[in-house]
C-alpha cells in the first residue's frame, strides 16, 4: 500500500517527477518520501522553513509603508501588474482599498486574454477609479510564440522569462515609477522565491522574497536567458526534431528581442527599483480572496475556473495537466495554508472545457499535439487522453 502525505496530496508514486522549483522559476525533478510522522519531504521542509519564512513576511509588512512613502514619483506611488486574473485583481484592490495608493495599473495584452478577463480588468479599474495602460503585443507575434511553446510542451516560459519582465521594466522607466506591485501569492513566494533564495541572491542580490530591490543585473541577461532556454529545450528534444525546433526558437528570439532592455536601460533600472509581492504579504487563504473578488463582480472564465484565470495559454496548460501534476500545484497551496486539503480535492475534480480548448488550438493553427521530447515525462505532466480529445475534430 502506497503512503500518502497527511498534509498535502502527494504520495510515494512520485519518483523522478517535476515536484519542486529551482532557480529561474523552473521545475526540478525529485521524488516524494513519506517519513514516520506521515509528512512528505516537501511538507517536512516547509515546517522547518516556516518560522523564518513568515518572519521575513512580517519584516516586509513592517517595511512596506516606509517603502511606499518613498516611492520617488510625483505622479504615481506604484505600478501594479494587472493581468486580469484572480491574483492580480486582488492585488490591485489591496493597493487601492487598504493602502490608499495612487497606482497605475498596467496590462500586457498578448491577444489571448479570456473574454471574462477583459471584463474583469475594465470593471475593477472603473470601480476603483484607477488609471490603466495596456501594452499590446501583436497577435501575429504572440501566435508564433504560443504555437511553438505548446508544440514543445512548455506553454508559458518564454512569456515569463523573456517577454513580460522586460516590458514591465520599460514601463516603469517610461513613467519614472520605482515600485512595482505583483500578484505573486504566498505559495509562489515560498516555492519560487524563498526555497531557491540562494539563486536569487546570486543573480539579483535579493534577500527577502516578499519585498526587494534588484541591486545587480547582468547587462546581457536576456541574450543569455534566451541561449540558455534554447539549449534546455534542445537537450530534451528528439534528434529528428532538433534542427527544426532550433530554427523556430531562433526566429522567435529574433522577433521578441525588441522587447528586451538595452544595457543602459538595465543600468538605469537597477539604480532605482522595488518589487512588492503584496498578495503574498496580505492574503493567507483563498476564502479571504474570494470575498474580495465577489465584491467587485469578478467572473471566472469558462476555460479554467480553478487555475490561470487571466490567459488562455496558461489555462490550456493547466487544463491538459494530468491529475498527478495538478496535485503538485495544489499541494503547494495546501502547504502554506492558502487551501485546505478538502478544498484542494474539490478543485482537483475539474472537467476540462474541451470546446474552448479546441477553439484555442484552432486560433493557434495547431492540428496535432504529440510528445517530441526525449524524456517520457511529457505524458506524466500532460494528460494524453485530454490531448486526444482537444485535437479530435
Amino acid at each position: 500500500m502506497r503512503k500518502t502525505c497527511q498534509i498535502c496530496l502527494l504520495d510515494e508514486t512520485y519518483k523522478e517527477f517535476p515536484i519542486d522549483v529551482e532557480g529561474g522559476l523552473r521545475y526540478k525533478i525529485g521524488s516524494i518520501k513519506i517519513n514516520s510522522t506521515g509528512r512528505c519531504n516537501l511538507c517536512e521542509q516547509y515546517q522547518k522553513d516556516k518560522a523564518e519564512f513568515l518572519h521575513l513576511r512580517n519584516i516586509a509588512k513592517e517595511n512596506l509603508q516606509k517603502m511606499l512613502n518613498n516611492s520617488g514619483s510625483d505622479e504615481y506611488d506604484a505600478l501594479v501588474a494587472l493581468s486580469g486574473g484572480k491574483d492580480s485583481t486582488t492585488t490591485l484592490i489591496l493597493a487601492k482599498e487598504k493602502y490608499k495608493l495612487n497606482v497605475l495599473a498596467f496590462t500586457i495584452d498578448n491577444g489571448f486574454k479570456n473574454k471574462e478577463t477583459r471584463e474583469n480588468i475594465e470593471n475593477v479599474v472603473d470601480e476603483l477609479g484607477i488609471e490603466h495602460v495596456t501594452f499590446k503585443i501583436p497577435k501575429t507575434i504572440s501566435r508564433k510564440v504560443f504555437s511553438l511553446s505548446i508544440k514543445i510542451g512548455d506553454p508559458c516560459t518564454i512569456c515569463q522569462r523573456l517577454i513580460n519582465p522586460p516590458i514591465m521594466a520599460k514601463m516603469q522607466l517610461k513613467y519614472g515609477i520605482k515600485i512595482r506591485i505583483l500578484g505573486i501569492d504566498l505559495a509562489q513566494t515560498y516555492h519560487q522565491y524563498y526555497k531557491p533564495i540562494k539563486y536569487w541572491k546570486k543573480v539579483f542580490d535579493i534577500e527577502n522574497p516578499f519585498i526587494y530591490s534588484i541591486k545587480q543585473a547582468n547587462p546581457k541577461i536576456y541574450e543569455e536567458r534566451s541561449k540558455k532556454y534554447i539549449q534546455e529545450i534542445l537537450n530534451d528534444v528528439k534528434i529528428e526534431h532538433q534542427t527544426k525546433i532550433e530554427q523556430e526558437l531562433q526566429k522567435i528570439m529574433k522577433i521578441i528581442r525588441k522587447y528586451w532592455l538595452k544595457e543602459k536601460e538595465i543600468e538605469e533600472f537597477v539604480k532605482n527599483n522595488v518589487t512588492i509581492h503584496l498578495h503574498a504579504i496580505e492574503i493567507s487563504n483563498r476564502n479571504t480572496q474570494e470575498k474580495m473578488l465577489k465584491k467587485y463582480g469578478f467572473k471566472f472564465p469558462k476555460i479554467s475556473k480553478a487555475f490561470a484565470t487571466d490567459c488562455k495559454i496558461s489555462a490550456f496548460a493547466h487544463s491538459i495537466h494530468t491529475k498527478k501534476m495538478e496535485k503538485v500545484l495544489l499541494s503547494q497551496e495546501i502547504r502554506v495554508g492558502l487551501l485546505t486539503k478538502e478544498e484542494a480535492l474539490e478543485k482537483l475534480n475539474r472537467k476540462p472545457a474541451i470546446n474552448e480548448l479546441k477553439q484555442l488550438l484552432k486560433e493557434l493553427k495547431i492540428e496535432k499535439l504529440e510528445n517530441i521530447r526525449k524524456s517520457n515525462k511529457f505524458y506524466e505532466i500532460y494528460d494524453k487522453n485530454i490531448i486526444q480529445q482537444v485535437t479530435t475534430k
